[in-house]
């Protein structure tokens, strides 16, 4: 899926996805959704039924609230493990990405694919399916011997 195409997507599931929100909600209400891709460089797409101006003033709201409250139940080594969390979620999202433009019917893609799989597991903590994956990679690696 190229860059258009999957703009496309995300605006159509977003007005898909607000459509339904709004049916939940009260009459009344307002609501915001903020989609954005994992990584550096993207940029951040929304939906909402409310007007710019109330959208702004309720996101300022919301950090003037919560920012000094922010995590304060959580211990400060968990900021750390929170770094981390976001940086594997990153590099899963980066290499989803990448595997969605490869085509698995060239065998050097499908190794790599295998090998990147074996590593999102491994981020994961699924050492199982990390192990499954780096034996099919390796079985086809011997099979283009």
């Amino acid at each position: 899926m190229n860059q258009e195409q999957e703009d496309e997507k995300v605006r159509a599931d977003l007005l898909a996805l607000a459509r339904h929100v709004d049916k939940q909600l009260p009459y009344g209400w307002g609501f915001v959704v903020l989609a954005f891709p994992f990584g550096a460089g993207g940029r951040m797409n929304y939906i909402s039924n409310a007007q710019r101006a109330d959208i702004v003033r309720a996101m300022y709201e919301f950090i003037e609230a919560t920012k000094e409250k922010w995590g304060e139940h959580v211990p400060e080594s968990a900021a750390a493990e929170d770094e981390a969390l976001g940086r594997a979620r990153q590099r899963i999202a980066e290499l989803e990405g990448i595997l969605a433009r490869l085509n698995p019917t060239n065998r050097a893609d499908l190794i790599w694919i295998l090998e990147r799989a074996a590593e999102l597991f491994e981020i994961n903590g699924d050492t199982t399916w990390a192990l499954r994956a780096r034996q099919y990679q390796k079985a086809f690696e011997q099979s283009t011997k």
